[in-house]
């Protein structure tokens, strides 16, 4: 993963973003310009409060991997095991409706619709399964990016996270940030 110019603003106070232009720097109000880092970043309260909030995100999808793998095999077993039970009724009504000639292929319909909500379930479990997934490995490119950032400024932080508890409502978490530079 390369790092890009703007991915420097990103943690830096002194930038801006504007819709036509992008992100731009306060000082000379035009898009970033220099080879590896930049001698005018600002490090005051912009970068603490993206660390933190890229590491909660880190931390919240790392630790819904077992909640994610527990919905995925249960919705997945379940699925399959509807889609194998659609067979085995549709062979119990061909050996019941085998005499009546015809006039009972209304109730075929049935094991089709078994056979299709067994195959919804499925796709419901890799479904979770993909978005999971593809939202932890947002967050932990994130991570590395401004880890990767912060390294070329020789800074380093430990972050400890405890999520606190509530019955109802989003979950909130309490952060400890400690900075080296």
């Amino acid at each position: 993963m390369s790092i890009k110019l703007t991915d420097h603003c990103l943690l830096c106070d002194r930038r801006i973003f504007i819709m036509e232009k992008g992100t731009i720097c306060s000082i000379n109000r035009k898009p970033p310009n220099f080879n590896d880092s930049c001698s005018k970043i600002l490090f005051d309260s912009n970068y603490k409060k993206v660390i933190e909030e890229v590491n909660i995100n880190y931390f919240k999808s790392k630790n819904e991997k077992v909640w994610t793998y527990l919905y995925f095999f249960t919705f997945l077993i379940f699925g399959l095991g509807v889609v194998y039970f659609s067979f085995f009724f549709t062979m119990f009504l061909m050996d019941k409706l085998k005499n009546y000639n015809g006039k009972g292929l209304v109730f075929f319909g049935v094991p089709l619709i078994i056979f299709s909500a067994g195959w919804i379930l499925v796709g419901k479990a890799t479904g979770v399964l993909r978005s999971h997934l593809n939202e932890y490995n947002i967050y932990k490119n994130k991570k590395e990016l401004i880890d990767k950032v912060l390294e070329l400024y020789n800074i380093k932080y430990e972050i400890k996270i405890n999520p606190i508890k509530s019955i109802n409502g989003p979950k909130r978490f309490q952060t400890e940030l400690k900075i080296y530079k």
